[in-house]
C-alpha cells in the first residue's frame, strides 16, 4: 500500500501546522494514549479556537507515523453523501459514504453538531459511529459543542456511542481567525 502523503490531502490554509508547536503535550499525550487502545477524542470549544488547525496537526503526525488517516469535514461529508445518494457504481466503485464506512484507519470527523440534524442526517452519523465504536476503530472529533449540546442535536444514541469511544479534551482560548 502506497505511503499517504499529508500534502495530497490538507487544504492550503493548513499546510504548515505543525505538531509539536501548534498541539498542546496533554492533546498529544492524550491523543497517542488513546489512538494505542484503538479510541479516539472529542476536541470541542468555541468556534476560531484552533480545533480544526490542531486535528490537522495530529493528522499530520499521524500520516508521518505511517497511520493511515481520513479527514472530513462533517457537512462537507454529508453533502457529498446526499449528491452520492442515487447515482450507480460499478462493482469496483464505491460512494463516500461506504468509504468512509469501510475506512479502517483513524476517521476525523471536523466540526461535528454544525450539520443541520436532520432524521437522515442523524441516521448517516449513527451508522458511522456505531460502526466505528463495535469495530474499536480509533476517531477523532472537533466539535463546538460540549457533549450536552451534541446530544441535543444528533441524540442520545449518537452522544452515548461517542462517549464510549473517546477522551472529551476542551480547547480553549479566542477566536483565532479575529485576531
Amino acid at each position: 500500500m502506497k505511503k499517504q502523503n499529508f500534502n495530497e490531502i490538507v487544504p492550503p490554509i493548513f499546510k504548515n501546522v505543525s505538531y509539536e508547536n501548534d498541539v498542546s503535550d496533554r492533546i498529544k499525550e492524550v491523543t497517542r494514549e488513546q489512538i494505542r487502545k484503538g479510541k479516539g477524542i472529542y476536541l470541542w470549544g468555541a468556534p476560531g479556537t484552533g480545533k480544526t488547525h490542531v486535528a490537522w496537526a495530529l493528522a499530520k503526525n499521524l500520516i508521518e507515523d505511517e497511520y493511515r488517516v481520513l479527514f472530513l469535514n462533517t457537512a462537507e461529508f454529508l453533502e457529498r453523501v446526499r449528491r452520492d445518494f442515487n447515482r450507480e457504481y460499478d462493482d469496483d466503485e464505491k460512494g463516500v459514504f461506504q468509504e468512509a464506512m469501510e475506512f479502517g484507519g483513524i476517521l476525523i470527523l471536523d466540526d461535528m453538531g454544525a450539520e443541520n440534524a436532520s432524521p437522515w442526517v442523524i441516521e448517516r452519523l449513527s451508522l458511522i459511529v456505531n460502526h466505528r465504536y463495535e469495530h474499536i476503530l480509533a476517531t477523532i472529533f472537533t466539535s463546538n459543542c460540549d457533549m450536552e449540546i451534541l446530544s441535543k442535536r444528533l441524540g442520545d444514541r449518537v452522544s452515548s456511542r461517542i462517549l464510549g469511544m473517546v477522551e472529551i479534551l476542551q480547547k480553549g482560548g479566542e477566536d483565532q481567525r479575529l485576531t
